[in-house]
């Protein structure tokens, strides 16, 4: 059981990492598209997608460390690594969350400013997906 746990752990981290690393490169590409519709629809079509696969991703990471967590009783590893590691992931979900919620906003009320501010925020999810691998290797050293 615990393979399998451990497997969906790094399967939902690299989906999740994968999908802040992505969106970033896809927001970099469209930032430099002349016309603005058709940036906006690069980062609504594809990027909307994407999302919704990190979307499972961080589920699946979460759940799945959940149950290393609870059924494979590792309070061992609840040094400040570990620590450092859980106050990340509960930043990706923040970051994940307010990312959505202004994707939604961008897409259905047509606001730039959402759109911006995704912009502004979007090189923060490769920099918190990178220094959760960090910590996560230095709790399960």
């Amino acid at each position: 059981m615990h393979k399998l746990m451990l497997i969906t752990h790094f399967l939902g981290l690299s989906i999740g990492a994968g999908t802040g690393i992505y969106m970033a490169a896809l927001s970099s590409y469209a930032a430099k598209l002349p016309d603005k519709a058709a940036a906006k629809a690069v980062m609504l079509g594809p990027g909307g997608a994407v999302s919704s696969v990190g979307l499972v991703g961080l589920i699946l990471l979460l759940l799945s460390g959940a149950g290393m967590v609870f059924v494979d009783h590792i309070t061992a590893h609840w040094a400040w690594a570990f620590r450092v590691k859980l106050v990340l992931v509960g930043l990706i979900v923040i970051y994940v969350t307010i990312m959505h919620h202004l994707g939604v906003r961008a897409k259905r009320e047509m606001a730039p400013r959402a759109a911006f501010t995704m912009k502004k925020l979007g090189t923060i999810g490769p920099l918190l997906a990178v220094f959760t691998i960090i910590a996560a290797v230095m709790a399960f050293q």
